[in-house]
């Protein structure tokens, strides 16, 4: 894997659509689909218009994965 697709582990660090894609395993159209929807992680855009480059914060994509985490309940015993 290309040393560019792997993404950096510092918090601050900003995310190309693909690294963001290689940590979350989601298709860089599903990620532009969630945007679209303003429903996936919060991003940057720098520019304006359609072909502005998109940005993640690396920090913040943590945390919305961590909001999307199911966890099973646990049944009280009998």
């Amino acid at each position: 894997m290309s040393a560019s697709l792997i993404a950096p582990t510092e918090p601050d660090t900003l995310l190309t659509t693909r690294q963001v894609s290689t940590l979350t395993k989601l298709e860089p159209q599903t990620l532009a689909n969630l945007r679209w929807r303003k429903a996936g992680p919060p991003y940057v855009k720098l520019g304006k218009g359609r072909g502005a480059p998109v940005r993640y914060s690396r920090q913040a994509v943590l945390a919305w994965l961590e909001g999307h985490t199911v966890r099973p309940r646990t049944h009280p015993s009998a």
